[in-house]
Order: C-alpha cells, then sequence, then structure tokens
C-alpha cells in the first residue's frame, strides 16, 4: 500500500514540475 502511495507520489511530482499549475 504504501510503494503504490510513493509510486502515486512521485508521478504527481513529475507532472508538477513539468507544469506548474
Amino acid at each position: 500500500r504504501l510503494l503504490a502511495w510513493k509510486k502515486y507520489r512521485v508521478q504527481v511530482n513529475r507532472v508538477d514540475t513539468s507544469s506548474p499549475t
């Protein structure tokens, strides 16, 4: 469960850096 959350967090972080909204 934590792994999935971390993975999801990383994916969101990547998008955040690409799209500073």
